[in-house]
């Protein structure tokens, strides 16, 4: 299987991709049969053969969706190093509003808490790794729907929410 996946990525690569985005990637190394779902012990020898075999030698861009990423466990991923991936983006910062644990029952935005969840991957990362900074992905609701009004005044709830992530 990965021959075939290292084949198919390399294809890609002779067609001219700039990067691959990889979902949820730091499932690729489970054991089953051991309960291990996530962050198993094969996925970073896995994500080091991808790399040597498709796309570490390439001027490319890669990014994996790594839900249960914490910044130690992203650093792996993402330290130029250990030639795995360019960067990661995790969501932290997104679960911060499910209720529980559950997206389907939201809880208010703590702006504090969120600004203190970015700031600490983009810190803790800084030397040995990279994090995207996203507000949503195609798996939950837009920011603007989420936050702000996604009607009449899309644009401008859009431009609100951007403005006061950074300030």
């Amino acid at each position: 299987m990965q021959e075939e996946v290292h084949k198919m990525m390399n294809w890609w690569i002779d067609q001219g991709i700039g990067g691959f985005r990889m979902d949820v990637i730091d499932l690729i190394g489970k054991e089953i049969d051991k309960g291990i779902t996530g962050n198993g012990p094969r996925l970073h020898p896995l994500l080091q053969q991808m790399n040597r075999e498709t796309f570490g030698s390439k001027d490319l861009l890669t990014v994996g969706e790594t839900w249960g990423a914490t910044p130690e466990i992203a650093m792996l991923y993402s330290d130029p190093a250990r030639e795995e991936l360019s960067m990661v983006f995790q969501f932290e910062h997104i679960t911060l509003t499910w209720g529980n644990g559950d997206k389907w029952t939201p809880v208010p935005l703590d702006l504090p808490a969120f600004k203190a969840i970015l700031t600490k991957w983009q810190t803790e990362l800084s030397d040995k790794g990279w994090n995207s900074l996203f507000w949503n992905n195609h798996d939950l609701p837009r920011a603007v729907s989420k936050y702000g009004c996604d009607g009449p005044h899309r644009v401008k709830s859009a431009k609100m929410l951007a403005l006061r992530c950074i300030c």
